[in-house]
């Protein structure tokens, strides 16, 4: 959130400014685009633009103004977030005198090697995660075995919140070891450093000390944890299939041989343009390179 400009002229020729002048300030290097502002409001702002990322056809974030004290609000998903440079990003904002008003961190154990869900449970139940002397909300969303994924939460939304998830398997992998540690920070009762946009990790371990008995010192890769989200998807996506339309599908690849076509002829026949829903949040070209991954695994 950044302080609006007073007066009368300044206000005059801040109504001239495009959301993408005011993305160049606040994040240089970024390779976001945005829409103009439009009369619709949010969270108590008039006026409101939509933010796009490259490779993705849904928003990953908004900007508002003319509203909420003359501030101007930037909020993007972590979807968007590889477009940002957070380096560049957070000197500009120290210049500009911008705040936080809320992040959200998350460190993601691809393999299930340093946490199990299960003895963070054990340990919210214990009150470990607690702050002061008054024991925070907690709630546990049991699979029941299902493979859909279990989830713990402490704390509240609105104030500070962690969230503990089997992401694998929320992704389709119902086999999937994947664990995600996500920390979700508002500035109601807090001051939010701009240094957490260098240290995501450290945000977690700094909201929650008692987790720095689970966590390496380093996160994984953006890069490493996309791949493995695509995984889970596209394999989700081939059981779908099988399950679904294999019949239909090894009926009509029988047709097709006995009169000529090929299984090229026939994909053609029956596939059509876009991503599916499943893919949202992730580029088109990054989906569609890891799934021909994934598919080479598969067939070998």
């Amino acid at each position: 959130m950044v302080k609006r400009a007073h007066g009368a002229d300044e206000d005059h020729e801040t109504a001239k400014v495009l959301p993408s002048d005011i993305l160049d300030w606040l994040l240089p290097g970024h390779a976001l685009k945005a829409d103009i502002f439009e009369t619709k409001g949010w969270q108590g702002y008039k006026q409101s633009a939509r933010i796009f990322a490259p490779g993705l056809a849904d928003p990953v974030g908004i900007m508002a103004r003319d509203g909420n004290a003359d501030t101007i609000c930037v909020s993007i998903t972590g979807s968007g977030m590889f477009a940002v440079d957070l380096r560049r990003a957070r000197l500009a904002l120290e210049h500009y005198g911008a705040r936080i008003t809320r992040i959200d961190a998350a460190f993601d154990d691809l393999d299930g090697e340093f946490v199990a869900l299960d003895l963070l449970r054990y340990d919210a139940v214990c009150g470990m995660f607690d702050g002061g002397n008054r024991p925070s909300s907690r709630s546990f969303v049991d699979d029941l075995g299902t493979g859909a994924g279990s989830a713990l939460y402490v704390g509240r939304k609105g104030d500070k919140q962690l969230n503990a998830y089997e992401k694998g398997k929320q992704q389709g992998d119902r086999f999937s070891p994947w664990v995600r540690v996500e920390v979700r920070l508002w500035s109601k009762n807090r001051l939010l450093p701009l240094e957490m946009l260098d240290s995501p990790l450290g945000a977690i371990l700094g909201a929650y000390p008692h987790l720095r008995q689970y966590l390496p010192e380093a996160s994984p890769t953006r890069a490493r944890t996309m791949r493995r989200q695509v995984e889970a998807r596209a394999e989700d996506m081939t059981d779908w299939l099988r399950s679904a339309a294999g019949k239909s599908l090894g009926a009509l690849r029988a047709a097709a041989k006995q009169a000529g076509a090929t299984d090229s002829e026939v994909l053609d026949l029956l596939t059509r343009d876009g991503m599916p829903s499943r893919f949202v949040g992730i580029p088109e070209e990054v989906a569609i390179y890891r799934t021909a991954e994934f598919l080479q695994g598969a067939i070998q």
